[in-house]
């Protein structure tokens, strides 16, 4: 019995350490409904978790966390499918690395707790973390990676601890903050006007939407995904800055931003700098620019008026992808080549180049700028502001010609006409596309007849048919002759159809007589007979008064 006393109590002690991880932490009334290791490549078992039925994730152990990424290894975090039930999570002292993507799309925490032993938030941790309200970065963290908190809509405001020696771009891409400062004493960065700006360089790092950038010459870089996902109303830009890098100001929300202005003192701005801001209608560009970069105003759906400067040689791929708005654009004759898509799905008509069509022809084209090649190109546009093209000398096409107008580029400076094209548009020879059938019609006494014919409504022109047929003469008896003070009076009969219609005709005109060539031989006879009748009848009338 003493034996078995004694077995009991060392299997209690060695229990735990074959039970899942951290059991016997959680409060009464809790299960555990996952556990595991969740450690860094080769040191797995170092970091430990386990989620309880209260939505609490525990981590605990040493080391780094594991980095997960299953658009390239396949492997979600071990907790993936449990995600939206998280509501805690407890990181506990002695990990030193947040992973990537561990926490991602927990769309339902509402608390975080990080341990002063973590030095790296890694890349998109928190991303996607709707409900975050707020978190506490420990003094200790140095790095704070590209996507750490975005989509983080919830989180009002930050604190950036003064150990924090590098904060990537896009770190807090599409927060809802409104507030971020960095605590005192941190020799990187600084913060002013909800701005967080690294020291040495003079670059802004962070941005919010209602942030404000110094005049005072303390900002010379506006940095990568600076504002990206911010809602600006408006872009001021201070004339100490130089350069806007990669994504600075992608994708801004926005319901007012129409105009941009860059100052000229900006002399590069990188790839998709201004790239979709949907509602942006125009930019001036600064004169010192030799570079359009890459999808630098990709799917800037609205954009209308861009100025590229004299000095700008390349313009890059997807530049202006669509930018459906985009009429025209002016190119300077100095550009040597133009990128793959430069152009690809914008709305542009018109390009004013200002070299020859010889020079023109010698700049190198990249795949996809149909748009571009097909445009009107007016050459040797130098030296004038190009106006809106109008319209002269319109001739509207027909169904079986072309029609034509004059296409005049005036300076909105001064009158001088810029270019003139004379443009041939209309439809192919006979293409009517909308004819009616008419049927025929028979010809009467009084009335020509006409054939079966295909009428045009477009042309208004006959197609086919509706040949004439000539009129039928019927019948006529004159009941009343005509005298200089009234007039006759005639009975017409339709041979036809054998109706009869009683009209007037005056002294000075005879009835309607057909026309020899249409009558019949025998109502030719009938008239000769008639004729030969009425002299015979007129003599005997007047011989009979001769005897008197």
């Amino acid at each position: 019995m003493k034996k078995l006393i004694i077995f009991i109590l060392s299997f209690a002690v060695f229990l735990p350490s074959f039970l899942p991880f951290a059991v016997f932490a959680y409060a009464e009334g809790t299960t555990v409904v996952g556990s595991g290791y969740c450690g860094a490549s080769g040191n797995e078992e170092n970091v430990t978790w386990v989620l309880d039925s209260d939505g609490t994730l525990a981590i605990s152990g040493s080391g780094d966390m594991a980095d997960y990424d299953p658009s390239v290894t396949g492997i979600n975090q071990p907790w993936y499918e449990s995600r939206e039930s998280i509501v805690k999570i407890v990181i506990e002292n002695g990990i030193t690395r947040i992973g990537k993507r561990v926490f991602e799309r927990c769309s339902r925490l509402e608390e975080a707790i990080i341990p002063g032993s973590v030095e790296i938030i890694q890349d998109s941790a928190f991303w996607g973390c709707a409900s975050l309200p707020s978190i506490n970065l420990p003094e200790g963290l140095k790095t704070i990676c590209i996507y750490a908190f975005s989509g983080c809509t919830r989180l009002q405001s930050i604190i950036i601890p003064a150990s924090v020696i590098k904060i990537w771009g896009g770190a807090f891409e599409n927060a809802g903050l409104t507030s971020i400062t960095v605590r005192s004493g941190n020799p990187v960065y600084y913060s002013i006007n909800n701005c967080v700006i690294h020291r040495e360089t003079k670059k802004l790092v962070v941005g919010l939407s209602n942030c404000e950038i110094p005049t005072d010459g303390s900002v010379e870089i506006i940095g990568q995904m600076a504002f990206m996902g911010c809602s600006l109303e408006k872009i001021d830009i201070p004339d100490s800055v130089t350069c806007i890098e990669t994504d600075a100001y992608w994708g801004l929300h926005s319901s007012s931003l129409q105009k941009v202005i860059v100052p000229d003192s900006v002399v590069a701005i990188d790839n998709s700098a201004f790239a979709s801001i949907l509602v942006l209608e125009e930019i001036e560009l600064p004169s010192g620019l030799d570079l359009i970069s890459n999808m630098l105003f990709l799917q800037c759906r609205r954009l209308k008026s861009v100025n590229i400067p004299d000095g700008v040689t390349r313009i890059g791929w997807s530049a202006f992808e669509q930018c459906k708005a985009l009429k025209s654009i002016n190119i300077p004759k100095n550009v040597k080549k133009i990128g793959d898509k430069a152009f690809y799905e914008s709305g542009l008509e018109y390009v004013f180049y200002e070299g020859t069509e010889e020079e023109w022809n010698q700049i190198d084209f990249g795949t996809g700028n149909e748009k571009l090649l097909n445009a009107r190109i007016h050459f040797s546009a130098t030296g004038h502001t190009p106006g809106t093209p109008e319209i002269e000398n319109a001739v509207q096409p027909t169904c079986v010609e072309t029609g034509s107008y004059d296409e005049v580029i005036r300076c909105t400076q001064c009158p001088l006409e810029i270019s003139r094209i004379h443009v041939v548009k209309g439809v192919d020879p006979l293409n009517h596309k909308s004819t009616e059938i008419v049927p025929a019609s028979e010809a009467t006494y009084d009335a020509h007849g006409f054939t079966e014919g295909v009428y045009c409504n477009d042309c208004r022109n006959w197609i086919s048919g509706h040949e004439v047929i000539h009129n039928t003469f019927g019948e006529r008896r004159i009941v009343k002759e005509a005298t200089k003070d009234a007039p006759g009076e005639v009975i017409i009969t339709c041979t036809v159809c054998g109706e009869s219609g009683l009209y007037e005709y005056q002294y000075e005109n005879k009835p309607d007589e057909p026309e020899e060539e249409h009558l019949s031989l025998g109502e030719r006879i009938r008239k000769a007979v008639n004729s030969i009748v009425n002299w015979i009848l007129r003599l005997i009338s007047w011989l009979g008064g001769k005897k008197k």
